[in-house]
């Protein structure tokens, strides 16, 4: 997935490792271990994403909850009332 096709970056925390979801609407969901080789590549990658809190991602890594979390969408899916992370 180019990061420019990227609609919305999610962090699945209930599987074993936690992986990234990265949807784009010309593929399937793509599901990549927090943990994979090259994972430090990755993560300057998502940097780069337009307003993407880089210091909140980093905090949600550490968090022990198990739901998935919206990190950052390109535009905005969800109710205006629902908040994002």
């Amino acid at each position: 997935v180019a990061l420019a096709d990227l609609e919305r970056l999610t962090l699945v925390r209930s599987l074993k490792p936690a992986h990234w979801r990265l949807d784009s609407p010309q593929a399937a969901s793509l599901l990549i271990p927090v943990n994979a080789a090259g994972s430090d590549a990755l993560f300057d990658a998502f940097a780069t994403l337009p307003d993407l809190k880089t210091e909140r991602m980093l905090n949600e890594l550490n968090t022990s909850e198990d739901q998935p979390v919206v990190i950052w969408e390109r535009r905005s899916m969800r109710p205006s009332h629902v908040r994002l992370h």
